[in-house]
Order: structure tokens, then sequence, then C-alpha cells
């Protein structure tokens, strides 16, 4: 498959889910919430802590962080909420993933710990085959990047059912498309920040619970 149809199985989110979960702050945390949110690295790992509103279940992303120019609010999943409290509490916390509450990783950081966490899947994986008897020549897991997780949750709220139309909302694609085929009007897209707000918490609802119970089933 190319880069660009990169899409997690049931298996490696279940591995990738303990993988994080060993990772822990904050690339693990930033990995989790990219799956469960359908937002891009930049969006999240950058976020500030105004951005949250607990109460609300809410991000919003404003237009300096957003790469669409737009604006955007992302309904929290009860998964998306519980990521969140892996965010250790320090006073004067400005940016929720800066050790420092500060300055956010950079790009290099990133890339090292995207590293690991591949490691980390390809060992569970092989892990898990060995332990039921298979052939380990089978256990590759292919490479994938924070952007592919942007891309399993696109799919697999399309799997549940939700229109494209909604999941591409979600995804907030400056173009118009989820990468699965069905594109909107770039015009009625900057009059969207709040359309469909129902029908996309829904989405995210379901795509946390469909983690859920593949990661605790």
């Amino acid at each position: 498959r190319g880069d660009r149809e990169r899409v997690l199985s049931d298996n490696e989110i279940r591995w990738f889910w303990q993988a994080t979960g060993e990772m822990g702050y904050p690339y693990g945390t930033i990995a989790r919430l990219l799956l469960l949110t359908g937002q891009r690295r930049g969006e999240v790992g950058n976020m500030a802590k105004r951005q949250i509103d607990r109460p609300g279940r809410m991000l919003t992303i404003p237009i300096p962080a957003d790469k669409s120019r737009r604006g955007h609010l992302v309904p929290l999943s009860d998964m998306a909420m519980a990521a969140l409290t892996e965010v250790p509490p320090l006073p004067g916390r400005v940016m929720m993933f800066a050790r420092n509450g500060v300055k956010p990783p950079g790009s290099s950081s990133f890339y090292e710990a995207n590293k690991r966490l591949n490691r980390r899947v390809r060992e569970l994986c092989r892990a898990e085959i060995a332990a039921a008897g298979g052939d380990l020549d089978d256990a590759c897991v292919e490479w994938f990047t924070y952007h592919d997780l942007w891309r399993t949750a696109a799919t697999v709220m399309c799997q549940l059912g939700h229109p494209v139309e909604f999941v591409d909302r979600v995804m907030n694609h400056s173009g118009g498309r989820t990468g699965i085929g069905r594109t909107i009007n770039s015009v009625t897209r900057i009059y969207c920040r709040y359309a469909a707000l129902d029908e996309r918490r829904a989405a995210l609802a379901d795509l946390g619970s469909y983690v859920e119970k593949l990661v605790r089933g």
C-alpha cells in the first residue's frame, strides 16, 4: 500500500494502544488523541490548555493553529477525555504537551517518538504471534506515521456508518476530502464551524467506543 493509503488494522490498534500506554506522556498521549479526535499532529501537539473546555467536552482549534485557516470545533469522546487525564498537572501550564508547560515538542522529537512507537508495536505483534505458535516471518507491522492515525480515524467512522460528509467535517480537511473520495464545496465549509456538531459528536463518540472495545474487550 502507498503511504497515502495506510490504515491501522484492529490488531494494530490494540498493539498501538498498549505501546502508547507504555510510552505515556507526552508522546503516547498525543498519539492516542490523534486517533481519537481525527486531528493533525500539529493541532494536537501544539494544543494550549485554554483550548480545552472540559465541562463542555470540546476542543477548540483556533485559526492560527488550524491548517485550514478556518478554526474548528472538536467534540471529545469519553476515551479522549480519559486520555487528557494523562496530562500531569503543572502550575502555570500553558501548553498541554510541553514538559515545562511552555514549549511544545519539536519535529525531531516527534520523529524519534514515532520510531519507538513503531518498534514497540512490532514487538507486541511478534510476541502475540509467537505465543499463538504462528510464523514470525509473517509478523511484520508496516511502518505507520502520525498522519496514518488521522486516516485511520476517518476510515473507522465511515465503516461505522457515519456519512462521509460529516466525517469530513470532523477531520477538517481543507481540500474537502477525507481520502475516501467525496468532495464538499470549499465555500460552504467557511460556515461549517458549528454545522453538524451533533453528527460530529456522534461520529467521534462511536470512534471512541470502537477503540475502547478493541483495547479493553
